[in-house]
């Protein structure tokens, strides 16, 4: 069996999702009002990481930890819709010459991989169309 291995952030996704992430929970007419907290939460870890007190690992992880919290208590339903209002967004940022690869590669039948530390919500609707192990 061949394997092909894809990363989403900064690969396949040619922007940081974080970022959007964070930009998408701050603009948003329903949840937008989670941010200032979800914010303030995220202070301390990003601070002592710019100071070397903290490693980037730890604080990645912890401020992806910290933006899931935020919402504590929405149904699973609600947060597929609301992964899903991103999906135009990011996959008009996909790099068209990975995507290529990738589609060359499920030609060939060659099992693909995608690893991400991505919330696997946003990326089972970012990627909806294309076939992942």
């Amino acid at each position: 069996m061949r394997v092909a291995i894809f990363d989403f952030d900064g690969t396949l996704y040619a922007e940081e999702t974080f970022k959007l992430l964070m930009n998408h929970l701050k603009e948003h007419p329903i949840y937008r009002t989670k941010y200032k907290r979800f914010y303030r939460s995220i202070v301390p870890p990003y601070i002592a990481n710019k100071l070397k007190l903290y490693p980037d690992a730890k604080m990645k992880a912890r401020s992806m930890q910290l933006y899931i919290e935020a919402f504590d208590g929405i149904a699973e339903k609600e947060i597929v819709t609301y992964f899903d209002e991103l999906t135009k967004a990011v996959q008009k940022d996909f790099n068209q010459a990975v995507l290529a690869r990738l589609e060359k590669h499920q030609a060939e039948n060659i099992h693909i991989l995608l690893v991400s530390g991505a919330y696997t919500q946003f990326l089972h609707q970012v990627t909806a169309g294309r076939n992942f192990l």
